[in-house]
């Protein structure tokens, strides 16, 4: 059986590294990923478009269109926004916990934006004040297993997290993932949903449990998001790495779905 090409977004933060055990049980699948995104510019971004570009350049060299595209938290923003401007290189769209919120938190953010004071009331505030620095991998060990965000993360995944998410430079651990690029990727969040981006047909899966999207943002997704087929699992924002085996089925089960769709096409 022929291997399906899947190209995945990582959170923001999180290097694609950090889901090593996730997308290592992935049935049959060529997965390739930009280890960190909106790192080769020196230029912070003001949206979106430039890791959207970013991306679809890695998809044009790395396979041979269409592929699947499959993202988490921001990089499934990101894969939803190529799927709408470039449709013909994804015969299927996977987004994980897509920042997706409901009209009325987008204009609350959009008005903090507009005012400056979106670093007060977001997650880009925290990122700019996380620690990044460390005497030794074990004091950054110690530092995140205590964090909330990570309490409930799978112990694989947890180590793919401390080996790909440093690296040693004159003796001291740093985060391999820019905080100052991590804060200016949550202030990037869509306040407005492009109307292509609503008929971009996909499989949405939300986290249950999760703190960053509400029951009122799932309705909307649900009502507003026309061609997407959304579904919840038990889980938090990062559901793919709290539990890798029960994500990873049922992206199997999806991609099952979509290679029989276009086979019957």
């Amino acid at each position: 059986m022929s291997s399906t090409q899947l190209h995945f977004v990582h959170a923001n933060g999180f290097p694609a590294g950090c889901y090593s055990s996730f997308l290592g049980m992935l049935k049959n699948v060529e997965v390739k990923a930009i280890e960190k995104i909106s790192h080769k510019s020196t230029v912070l971004p003001k949206n979106l478009d430039a890791l959207v570009e970013e991306f679809v350049d890695s998809v044009m060299a790395g396979f041979e269109a269409p592929v699947i595209a499959m993202g988490h938290s921001t990089g499934a923003c990101v894969v939803g926004l190529a799927a709408s401007r470039y449709p013909y290189l994804f015969k299927g769209v996977i987004m994980l916990e897509p920042i997706f919120l409901s009209t009325s938190k987008r204009l609350i953010i959009g008005f903090l934006k507009t005012l400056g004071l979106i670093d007060y009331f977001g997650p880009s505030g925290a990122a700019k004040k996380r620690k990044n620095r460390f005497a030794t991998i074990n004091d950054a060990r110690i530092h995140f297993s205590r964090k909330n965000l990570f309490s409930n993360f799978d112990n694989a995944c947890f180590e793919d997290f401390m080996e790909s998410g440093f690296y040693l430079k004159d003796g001291t651990i740093h985060l391999s993932f820019s905080t100052e690029i991590e804060a200016q990727l949550f202030r990037t969040i869509l306040v407005n949903i492009p109307r292509q981006l609503k008929h971009v047909k996909s499989t949405i899966i939300f986290g249950s449990k999760s703190n960053m999207i509400s029951s009122w943002d799932v309705s909307w997704c649900r009502n507003s998001m026309f061609e997407s087929s959304v579904q919840m699992v038990q889980g938090g924002h990062m559901f793919p790495l709290e539990m890798p085996r029960e994500s990873a089925q049922l992206i199997n089960e999806t991609i099952n779905v979509i290679n029989s769709h276009e086979n019957t096409h």
